[in-house]
């Protein structure tokens, strides 16, 4: 799609362990195909949060 003047932002963002544990988010161990830097022994999609009670 072509959006001649449309500025595109992208924002990293992560979820803390305690907004997983606050809020019972879902975790699974990492992907073995993820090439990835990263030292934690779980996953958990940032999405889950935005879906988390209360909205």
């Amino acid at each position: 799609m072509d959006a001649p003047g449309t500025e595109v932002v992208f924002e990293r963002l992560a979820v803390t362990e305690q907004q997983i544990a606050d809020h019972g988010l879902p975790t699974a161990p990492p992907k073995a195909s993820d090439q990835r830097s990263f030292s934690g022994t779980s996953t958990t999609q940032a999405e889950a949060l935005l879906s988390s009670p209360p909205y």
